[in-house]
């Protein structure tokens, strides 16, 4: 066998691609039935089936894009570290107030992450 590099040593991508382990391994259907949110009217009905854990509806957007990848992809732009969980919280709250019970209390939280966005920035 050869040696690898040091640069085949070093991770690459994302977070989650670089450190994380892979999920390829089967998982039992009724066990992942109990986390996704399985519902129907009863025996025999075409059965709905939302991941709640992984893909939230109000998360998903329009279908092409999912909140969380927008918000990794805007916040890997950001030097200041600082800054990147306010920033991450303000598109987070943007981006699913409409589709929740009270809007108005996401834009709130949104507003609240703006303001502490905008004192880090006047601070400097």
């Amino acid at each position: 066998m050869s040696k690898k590099s040091e640069k085949d040593a070093t991770p690459s991508g994302n977070f989650n691609t670089a450190y994380m382990p892979s999920t390829t391994h089967q998982v039992n259907q009724q066990y992942l039935d109990e986390f996704t949110g399985v519902y129907g009217e009863g025996e025999g009905d075409a059965v709905a089936t939302e991941d709640l854990v992984n893909h939230p509806p109000h998360y998903k957007g329009d279908g092409v894009i999912e909140c969380i990848d927008a918000i990794e992809s805007a916040v890997s732009a950001n030097p200041n570290t600082k800054e990147i969980p306010s920033q991450a919280n303000i598109l987070k709250y943007i981006w699913r107030y409409f589709s929740k019970d009270d809007p108005v209390q996401d834009l709130q939280k949104c507003r609240f992450y703006l303001d502490r966005l905008i004192k880090m920035r006047e601070s400097k």
